[in-house]
């Protein structure tokens, strides 16, 4: 099951949201009203586990090329996540992350080194010290079943042994998937280096991430849109937009969801969810406690750019132009292959700014765009509030139906 499911509380996303809000109040009423300690509890109680040696992994988004970078985590909400866990009594707090496939290409992308890079202090601001530990050591037979995609494959024992799972994805679009949430962030769990090839092309992303999360259920997600990145080159680049919000919620899909309609984005565009959406489903009844308004300033990744992302991923040359449209910080983050740095500096100095320098038409056309999905996504929003939710031409296993969407 994709999140804690048995206990007694209506499931539900919550969505913390204010223009001039402090983020790490967002974070700890979004955990409120999303029952996050009534959860924590209840799988304290059930693993029969006391508080100091009840262990807690927390899966940030570690997708960034830049310090202080809109398509990561920010690291100052995930230390004082760690820090309201240890004013409760739960001091076996760690981070977690894997290599991915730009380590192929670029220095410094080792976990630890990342993890610094990227501004974790390895000591909270309540001076409580925590770990970064590398998801791709320790690993063990995971015992997935010789009917899915991962069968045969290793995962991290911490990660199986956890008491706790918690996915904290960053709120940001994604040039194939339109966007990139908590399900899909649990791509960094798995062990292999090159995941590109590995869950992407030789296996299929969907069928990765479903039996992944079937294998090891996600007891919470949350998802840092207090700033986030839009537009339509997804984590490839940065164009940060201030947002102001925490989403949370035990069960993963429903976090997605919520999220997924903060941007006006159907949920089914992205291929992850949808395969999670039509296998797993929604709860039957559930919340939304929040303000489901769109984001003001923000843009999606056109259709046009999601269909030729796709259909070059699945080629070779996908992965081969990969490090050259990847806006990089090159102190930080230095190429391995002078080539792969001279052709990267040419690229994305044309492509990382897609999308203020469309010609007029284009932009007419996007404007169009936007006015049919505008009106597209207040049926969806309105069909969520009245319990349906229902996506046309779809089904999913657990027929979705909700009960009360307020504001904070």
């Amino acid at each position: 099951m994709p999140g804690n499911r048995g206990a007694k509380l209506t499931p539900n996303a919550a969505i913390a949201q204010s223009a001039d809000g402090d983020k790490f109040l967002l974070l700890a009423a979004a955990l409120a009203q999303s029952h996050f300690w009534q959860h924590l509890e209840s799988a304290r109680r059930l693993a029969k586990a006391p508080k100091k040696s009840f262990e807690i992994l927390i899966k940030p988004d570690f997708d960034v090329f830049d310090c202080k970078s809109p398509t990561g985590t920010d690291p100052e909400l995930a230390e004082h996540l760690i820090d309201l866990l240890h004013a409760r009594g739960c001091t076996c707090v760690t981070i977690c992350g894997a290599k991915d496939s730009s380590d192929l290409w670029l220095e410094n992308r080792d976990v630890m080194v990342l993890a610094e890079m990227a501004g974790y202090r390895y000591v909270t601001p309540a001076g409580h010290d925590y770990e970064v530990i590398d998801l791709a050591e320790d690993a063990v037979d995971a015992g997935f079943p010789e009917d899915c995609a991962l069968r045969g494959t290793t995962l991290s024992r911490r990660w199986l042994d956890a008491h706790f799972r918690i996915s904290f994805a960053k709120n940001k679009t994604d040039e194939e998937h339109s966007f990139a949430l908590c399900l899909q962030n649990l791509l960094g769990v798995l062990p292999l280096r090159d995941k590109d090839f590995h869950y992407r092309h030789r296996l299929e992303a969907p069928d990765v991430c479903l039996a992944l999360l079937l294998r090891t259920p996600v007891h919470f997600s949350m998802i840092d849109a207090f700033v986030s990145n839009h537009g339509s080159q997804g984590g490839r680049g940065t164009r940060a937009l201030q947002t102001g919000a925490i989403i949370a919620s035990a069960d993963i899909l429903l976090a997605d969801l919520a999220a997924s309609l903060k941007m006006q984005v159907d949920p089914y565009t992205s291929a992850i969810n949808a395969k999670a959406l039509r296998e797993i489903g929604l709860p039957s009844r559930y919340e939304i406690i929040g303000d489901l308004a769109p984001y003001e300033g923000w843009k999606n990744v056109p259709p046009v750019l999601l269909d030729s992302v796709r259909k070059r991923n699945e080629t070779a040359a996908g992965r081969l132009i990969e490090p050259w449209l990847q806006s990089v910080n090159r102190d930080l983050f230095p190429f391995k292959d002078a080539l792969d740095d001279r052709v990267n500096a040419f690229a994305v100095k044309y492509f990382s700014d897609l999308d203020s320098s469309a010609a007029p038409v284009r932009d007419g056309r996007a404007q169009l765009r936007n006015r049919r999905g505008a009106r597209e996504y207040r049926g969806v929003a309105d069909s969520v509030r009245q319990g349906g939710a229902q996506m046309e031409g779809r089904t999913a296993r657990s027929r979705p139906r909700c009960v009360l969407a307020r504001r904070l």
